[in-house]
């Protein structure tokens, strides 16, 4: 059952996916093009942004869907929205797609860096919604610089929230720490001023109220599919 500690005050601007599998590193690329390993092991897992599906690419999927503009205009749309409300951009993978025996957390910067640049897996989102052009995504948004957290472990999540209450977010860190209450959340609050600030941006008036409502079934659809069928839309709790 959840209780006062599975919820936090947000502790970074980057977005996070919906997942409840803890963040392992997070890489930043510098002003020079150069990446850095910006956050490792707890520092890494307690580093924890607003929560939505695929991090900063969920926001991507919503313009390419609701509007006609193309991939790299909608990267655009989404990168100034983040700006403006003082979020960053964030993309996703997992460590189930590194060579064996592989320990991030032992290695130096410099091996770190190339393994994690070369792996576009890992985010269940992706995979479901862009399919076969799911890395094409993940890559884009490396080349543009966006923030990349690889998270750590299997889906062990047993429920799902959708929380409203803004500057909050599911702690991950802590429910992987103790080993229960893990689960999947969306910050819902959070989604709806970026979706609000993005329909202002490409001056759609209806477009917060549409994406919110797409968003929120494909968060219901692939919570239920990466649950096995397990955690339905009935079983989603909201958080106020």
């Amino acid at each position: 059952m959840l209780n006062k500690d599975s919820f936090t005050s947000q502790t970074g601007p980057e977005w996070r996916c919906v997942d409840g599998r803890p963040g392992l590193l997070i890489l930043k690329q510098q002003a020079d093009g150069s990446w850095q390993v910006a956050f490792r092991g707890q520092s890494a897992g307690e580093r924890q942004g607003p929560q939505v599906l695929g991090a900063s690419l969920g926001f991507v999927a919503v313009v390419e869907k609701f509007t006609n503009i193309s991939a790299n205009n909608s990267f655009e749309v989404v990168e100034k929205a983040h700006q403006q409300l003082g979020f960053e951009p964030q993309v996703h993978i997992d460590d189930h797609h590194f060579p064996v025996d592989t320990n991030l957390l032992t290695m130096s910067d410099e091996e770190v860096i190339p393994l994690v640049l070369n792996v576009l897996t890992g985010c269940g989102f992706a995979k479901y919604h862009y399919g076969e052009q799911a890395d094409n995504y993940i890559r884009q948004a490396q080349g543009r610089g966006w923030s990349i957290q690889v998270l750590t472990g299997n889906h062990n999540e047993a429920g799902a929230t959708k929380n409203y209450v803004t500057g909050t977010t599911f702690n991950t860190y802590n429910a992987n720490q103790i080993g229960e209450n893990i689960i999947f959340n969306q910050d819902s609050a959070e989604v709806s001023r970026m979706l609000t600030k993005m329909g202002e941006i490409l001056d759609l008036p209806e477009f917060a109220s549409t994406a919110s409502a797409w968003l929120d079934q494909t968060y219901d659809d692939v919570v239920k599919t990466l649950t096995n069928g397990q955690v339905r839309a009935a079983d989603i709790q909201e958080i106020r």
